[in-house]
């Protein structure tokens, strides 16, 4: 979004601030030769934030695993001490168990083995 312009580059004003009745103070651009008239310089982000719990880690990962084929960390190290690579005990020791692993013979279809 663009940014109004904080203060004059000129001694014309450049925003002008509007006090709301809910206590925000608003900023709205006028323009100057410094912002080429338009009343703003500059970008400002907005953003959405999404506060993962457990519930809504759960339903990503379900969905990921069913709609794009996700291989979690718990079945790609499964695969890997199937091929002698790490220790299964390792594996089941530090990988997070967020969903049911699936068959080996799934897994190694699914990495191309």
């Amino acid at each position: 979004m663009p940014r109004p312009i904080p203060r004059p580059s000129t001694n014309t004003a450049a925003s002008a601030t509007v006090t709301t009745t809910w206590g925000g103070n608003l900023q709205v651009g006028h323009g100057c030769s410094a912002c080429r008239f338009t009343g703003y310089i500059g970008r400002v982000g907005i953003f959405e934030l999404l506060t993962l719990n457990d519930e809504v880690k759960q339903a990503i990962r379900r969905i990921s695993i069913e709609s794009s084929g996700l291989v979690t960390l718990l079945e790609d190290g499964i695969a890997k001490a199937a091929r002698g690579g790490v220790s299964l005990s390792e594996v089941l020791r530090r990988l997070p168990h967020s969903v049911k692993p699936r068959s080996l013979h799934e897994l190694r279809r699914m990495l191309g083995e």
